[in-house]
């Protein structure tokens, strides 16, 4: 099997060869195959490690509960505003500021009465916009408001009679207004380019002889007649060649501006324009360049068929990538980009083209899609998968890059619900309290892999159902209104603690037969050691399972500790300061087993574990009748 040493020592006699296995390089788990298959390098179960700097497992961080809320946290959001860091956090249907480095800080209630959803943000412009499927709100670092639409200016250069002119700017969906400019005649009439206008009153502005735009004011200065779309001046303005009467007007549209408040994903395409998902059935919407406020009615765009909704979005080098669902017949994955192109005049406009790319795997939410340092991953019913590209040809595909931990995975159940964050080089995806772990730094081709998968780690009790990172620390929300933090911050042993609770740590070796299969074997008494990394206080349970047992057997118990001035412990007092790799022996001989494994583990609070290695002597035996 790969990954270990086995080698045989010649002693006098056949009858005394020893024979030397070792475990070592350890990255991660292997959920994928049975644990008699899995090599030395993996376990075929570890339980919350992650591997240290040097890329040897140890424990992981524990967290702490920093703010108890009231509601499910539905989102965490940070920006900076103004030389000033601010987190919001949306509980509940409230949104509120916390101070995530003082949590004695009472958080600042900032907006109630929200929908009480998984919500969704983007910053642009020195402002953190929020989409919580309901409504669509913008934070200038100190309040929060709906968004207020821009008013587009409709046409220009039009006569009263409603010919002429020329089309400047379509509707707003997130506003039912817009401007129309005239050029006066000696009509008192007016017609808009719209009819059936709403009760909003229309307002117009007439330029007089000074160039000043004079105020008009409705049922004073001119009538409406709504149905029509005619707006009637008591006098006639002046006649003029350049415009010099401007109408606003309002017509609402049913469901326009939910297509927008009720979206469930965004994403900002080359730094400036938005795109938003998730109102509408496998349709999206944009927004102007720089205008979070103005959504054209006219920017909409069908994306491939209806029956597979769009997820989300992923950034593709100069492609906005566009994740739809699951579907084994339509395209889940396109690709958009942005050209430039000029009009008659010469004026430049940017169009927007699209191409299909994938079809068969698509996302399973919008929290389940993120990335990997610069691999887009998202989340699916078959694992986790990577968007690819081929340099030369341009094409995009996608790959499995969970293997070791997709029969875990894949049997979680409502993994729709899965929430996603990269951190600190690595991705993770936690559903049902259980986390699953990607290493960029590692990465294997396993035999019956059609690419490289990721090295994985599995943690439990980690109760995210959304996460934020931030400057490389680790915060997340859960159902019952806690907002968590990672224990990264701090460098004592209380870092490795759930909230003042153990953190339950294993690490298994295969079932290993060492290569004879057929042949019974004894473990040596001496000879078999566990190498482990200390910590100020630590200590380690080492079990052994044979064929012949149903569970793993206590065969040493002990800890590890080193000497520290600061946290004197009389209880298991030690003078060792020394800072390396320590031994232990497991002084035990087993007979007459096929397979072994070794189980290592420790459940003790505010302990640090971490293990290097571990050496077996063996001799074998007859071939069993």
């Amino acid at each position: 099997m790969g990954g270990g040493i086995l080698k045989t020592v010649a002693m006098r006699g056949a009858s005394a060869a020893k024979h030397i296995s070792t475990y070592s390089s350890f990255v991660g788990v292997d959920f994928s195959t049975d644990p008699m298959l899995v090599d030395k390098k993996h376990s075929p179960y570890a339980l919350n490690l992650v591997a240290d700097d040097g890329g040897m497992p140890e424990k992981r961080p524990g967290w702490r509960t920093l703010f108890q809320m009231e509601g499910r946290i539905n989102g965490l959001f940070h920006c900076r505003i103004d030389e000033k860091e601010h987190c919001l956090c949306h509980a509940g249907s409230g949104l509120w500021e916390v101070d995530l480095e003082n949590p004695e800080t009472d958080p600042v209630l900032l907006r109630e009465g929200l929908n009480d959803a998984a919500s969704r943000s983007f910053f642009l412009q020195d402002r953190l916009y929020l989409l919580t499927g309901r409504e669509y709100l913008v934070y200038d670092g100190k309040a929060v408001a709906e968004v207020e639409g821009y008013v587009p200016t409709l046409q220009i250069n039009r006569l009263p009679d409603g010919s002429g002119g020329l089309a400047l700017e379509a509707e707003n969906l997130l506003d039912p207004r817009g401007v129309e400019e005239f050029c006066a005649n000696s009509s008192k009439k007016y017609q808009l380019s719209r009819t059936g206008l709403d009760q909003t009153p229309v307002v117009c502005w007439v330029l007089d002889s000074n160039g000043e735009w004079v105020e008009k004011t409705e049922d004073s200065d001119f009538t409406v007649d709504r149905e029509k779309g005619i707006v009637t001046f008591n006098t006639a303005p002046a006649t003029s060649d350049l415009v010099n009467v401007r109408i606003l007007s309002s017509k609402t549209t049913p469901g326009n501006a939910d297509k927008i408040k009720k979206a469930r994903n965004c994403a900002v395409f080359n730094e400036g324009t938005v795109f938003v998902c998730g109102s509408v059935k496998g349709q999206d919407f944009r927004s102007g360049y720089l205008r979070p406020d103005y959504f054209p009615a006219n920017g909409y765009d069908r994306v491939g068929s209806d029956e597979n909704d769009i997820v989300g979005y992923c950034r593709l080098g100069e492609y906005l990538g566009i994740i739809k669902e699951d579907s084994e017949e339509n395209s889940t994955l396109f690709l958009r980009w942005q050209e430039t192109e000029k009009d008659d005049q010469g004026n430049e406009y940017v169009v927007f083209f699209k191409k299909a790319g994938i079809v068969g795997v698509g996302a399973l939410s919008a929290a389940s899609i993120g990335r990997l340092v610069d691999e887009p991953l998202f989340l699916t019913r078959r694992g986790i998968y990577g968007v690819t590209s081929n340099a030369l040809t341009e094409n995009h595909s996608v790959q499995n890059r969970s293997l070791y931990c997709n029969n875990r995975l894949t049997a979680e159940p409502n993994l729709e619900k899965a929430c996603t964050v990269e951190w600190k080089g690595r991705f993770l995806v936690c559903v049902n309290n259980h986390c699953y772990l990607l290493e960029s730094q590692r990465k294997s081709s396993p035999y019956g892999s059609s690419g490289q998968v990721y090295e994985c780690y599995y943690w439990e009790n980690i109760p995210a159902v959304c996460f934020m990172e931030r400057q490389d620390h680790l915060f997340f929300g859960t159902h019952d209104g806690r907002i968590c933090r990672f224990n990264t911050d701090r460098e004592k042993l209380d870092r490795f603690s759930d909230d003042g609770e153990a953190i339950p740590v294993v690490w298994t070796t295969c079932m290993d037969d060492d290569g004879y299969p057929t042949r019974l074997k004894t473990l040596e008494k001496r000879g078999c050691v566990v190498t482990v990394k200390p910590f100020v206080r630590s200590s380690v349970e080492i079990c052994l399972r044979t064929d012949r047992d149903p569970i793993a057997k206590e065969v040493r118990k002990g800890w590890v500790d080193i000497f520290d001035w600061e946290q004197i412990d009389f209880n298991r007092f030690t003078f060792d300061s020394n800072d390396g790799a320590r031994d232990i022996s497991v002084g035990t001989r087993v007979r007459n087993y096929r397979r072994l494994q070794f189980v290592v583990r420790s459940n003790a609070v505010n302990e640090g574990f971490g293990i290097y290695q571990i050496s077996k002597t063996f001799r074998l035996g007859k071939v069993p009748r």
